[in-house]
């Protein structure tokens, strides 16, 4: 779970990131915090397209800091893609932030046991969302939201998932990925390849093409007939 905190206390941010890493420890769940004193900076970052599962937003009284990061966040990613929990103070308007779909309020100085349920939460709904591909590595649980998921590949006796921000590995067989249940958006091409349907940009004899991405991956013969019904079935391909 990728996790930004956005507090002008830097002291206020490590605890908070001291509080996360003792979550993830506890519940075995692996959790990848990024501090921010500034909500300009986190803007900056959400709006050239970084996702943040989760957003731990300072509202400041008097200056209304946190208020406008959290309209201009909304704008770039909706409440089900990334939750924003407002720390606030007594003093702030709640009116203006619950119209950027807030998960949650709380009251700062935050603690552990506001932090262990808002987690706790999270995840169930992310568990039930169905938009989200769990794995498990070195004991710790990561999760992968299906849409940013290019492909999954086997090696060896890994799997690969291809993702426009990186390669993330684990251990196990292609074959248990399909019997997870993935979205029907996801097509298998190989034995070693599971292609997300939707960043196919074309195909050219027996290999299809990525988008934005300028790579192909072959298409094996007992999947060339599935994969021809697929593409048919949306003729914008």
């Amino acid at each position: 779970m990728k996790i930004a905190v956005c507090d002008g206390d830097v002291k206020a941010c490590r605890e908070i990131r001291r509080m996360l890493d003792r979550y993830g420890e506890k519940e075995r769940v692996f959790l990848e915090t990024e501090l921010f004193s500034e909500s300009g900076a986190l803007c900056q970052e959400a709006e050239a397209g970084k996702r943040y599962d989760l957003i731990f937003l300072e509202v400041r009284p008097k200056s209304g800091g946190g208020t406008e990061a959290g309209r201009r966040i909304r704008q770039r990613w909706k409440a089900s893609e990334t939750r924003i929990v407002y720390m606030i103070s007594e003093m702030v308007k709640q009116e203006k932030l619950r119209q950027n779909e807030p998960a949650d309020l709380l009251s700062k100085p935050l603690q552990a046991d506001q932090i262990a349920a808002v987690l706790d939460r999270i995840r169930m709904e992310d568990q039930r969302s169905g938009r989200f591909y769990f794995y498990r590595k070195s004991k710790f649980l990561y999760q992968i939201p299906y849409s940013e998921i290019l492909f999954f590949q086997s090696a060896g006796r890994k799997i690969q998932i291809h993702t426009q921000q990186g390669i993330y590995e684990y251990n196990g067989k292609l074959s248990e990925v399909l019997e997870r249940g993935i979205p029907e958006t996801f097509i298998r091409i190989h034995k070693s390849y599971i292609v997300n349907g939707s960043c196919i940009a074309g195909k050219l004899q027996n290999r299809i093409y990525l988008q934005n991405r300028g790579e192909s991956l072959s298409v094996s013969q007992p999947y060339r007939k599935t994969l021809k019904d697929f593409l048919a079935s949306d003729p914008q391909r």
